[in-house]
């Protein structure tokens, strides 16, 4: 721990000062893109492309008693 803060706030800085900061807007527009793109298809798959074929939601797994003694059984970690 005592290395890492002296690097943050000591090395680090002085390695840094004399260098450019790296140009990421293409990097990270491309990358917004992807996550679009993606986002997108996993909206289409869900909702525009879902088929006939494929069943309903069960949604009987979260009654208000089945939620309850799952949550009773397995209690939340925070």
């Amino acid at each position: 721990m005592t290395l890492w803060l002296l690097f943050v706030t000591k090395i680090g800085p002085k390695l840094m000062a004399i260098r450019k900061p790296f140009n990421l807007r293409w990097l990270m527009f491309a990358y917004n893109i992807l996550m679009a793109v993606t986002n997108a298809y996993f909206f289409g798959d869900q909702t525009v492309l879902r088929g006939e074929d494929r069943p309903p939601l069960d949604l009987s797994e979260h009654s208000p008693p089945r939620c309850l003694k799952r949550t009773l059984r397995y209690p939340p970690s925070t």
